[in-house]
């Protein structure tokens, strides 16, 4: 019988309800349930089980589920989560509000910061 790994998890301010602040959910340790297949079944089973289910219906199903700041496909394997693992759970619009422009795209700006500088 194979253990069921421990979660670091992180719930984004998106899914966060009073209750949830109160009580102090939104950074906790969670016991994933080994009978989850792929990272689809882990984040319903978080949701659910956290009550977030009401807040995650309003977000029209684009649930990110991150590990390391790495998104996880909802098809994968659940088996990629290992104890110990930081999750954290967001919304796919909230993960695009907070994306870093492309290396060339910074660069490019960079390059124009310092063509635009007098001497």
């Amino acid at each position: 019988m194979a253990v069921a790994p421990r979660l670091r998890l992180e719930i984004g301010d998106e899914f966060l309800s009073q209750a949830l602040t109160r009580r102090g959910l939104q950074r906790s340790w969670y016991k994933l349930d080994p009978s989850c297949v792929s990272i689809a079944d882990v984040s319903r089973q978080i949701i659910a089980h956290l009550n977030l289910a009401a807040t995650a219906a309003a977000d029209s199903g684009t649930l990110l589920l991150s590990v390391d700041g790495f998104v996880m496909p909802p098809e994968a394997p659940a088996e990629l989560l290992r104890d110990g693992d930081h999750v954290t759970l967001t919304s796919a619009a909230a993960a695009a509000a907070c994306q870093v422009p492309p290396a060339k795209q910074q660069q490019q700006q960079q390059h124009q910061a310092a063509v635009a500088l007098p001497l």
